[in-house]
């Protein structure tokens, strides 16, 4: 395909929708341990770990691509950063008060894919002076260095290092963390990836395939994303104070 492509390519919402429902089970079974006190030691594997790798991998990449087809990067990421702050202000006061912890979220992906989209609106004309194979390849590359540091778990004493993959020694449990950097060079990868798939470059069959669930759930994941901690969260209470009654 060789034609600028201007309608909505329905993959990039398949792909999306399957990354966020792979990061709804790991959460599900997380809030599982919690309530019921009990460990899942699949969650503890390098498989699993790699797999919850590929799911944010494949979120980010498809965020990215996204920028491109969007008009309002800004605005959105400020929307996401926004919905964020409030998962935290949920996880960090709300559920401890309550009686639960080891949710705390106080940098998770909504924080590191809302930043990105910041800092990418007001970097942007800076990002499109390279070109996309070699941000491509500079990106990845920095994505991949950075990914072996941020592996060694690096400690401080200092919250404003967070953002950087470098965690107070402070803080021993928390949820979801997905610091801006090494996962925002991801992001970026993603934008340049985009620009090929908006000139059409990519063979036909991706975009004509077609999957109406993951569309809806690729569509409306920001919406996935936020609401289904506490449905389950919830759904497990019940189950959990059914059995204890």
């Amino acid at each position: 395909m060789s034609e600028k492509i201007k309608n909505r390519v329905h993959m990039l919402d398949i792909l999306r929708g399957g990354a966020v429902l792979g990061m709804v089970l790991h959460h599900g079974l997380v809030s599982y341990e919690i309530i019921f006190s009990s460990s899942i030691d699949l969650l503890y594997t390098e498989a699993f770990y790699i797999l919850q790798l590929l799911f944010v991998a494949v979120f980010l990449l498809v965020s990215g691509i996204c920028t491109n087809y969007s008009s309002s990067v800004l605005k959105r990421g400020i929307i996401v950063f926004s919905a964020a702050l409030l998962v935290s202000f949920a996880t960090c006061i709300i559920l401890p008060a309550i009686g639960f912890t080891g949710l705390n979220i106080y940098f998770g992906i909504l924080h590191m894919f809302g930043l990105s989209m910041i800092l990418y609106a007001l970097l942007r004309k800076f990002f499109e002076k390279i070109n996309p194979i070699a941000g491509i390849i500079i990106f990845s590359l920095l994505f991949i260095a950075y990914y072996i540091y941020y592996r060694t778990g690096p400690v401080s004493s200092s919250y404003f290092l967070m953002i950087f993959g470098i965690l107070p020694e402070s803080i021993k449990s928390y949820g979801d963390y997905y610091p801006l950097l090494p996962y925002f060079f991801l992001f970026i990868v993603g934008t340049y990836i985009g620009k090929y798939i908006k000139r059409g470059d990519f063979p036909a069959w991706f975009y004509n395939a077609r999957f109406v669930p993951l569309e809806i759930c690729g569509r409306y994941s920001l919406w996935v994303y936020i609401l289904h901690q506490p449905i389950i969260f919830g759904i497990l209470y019940i189950v959990w104070a059914l059995m204890n009654i």
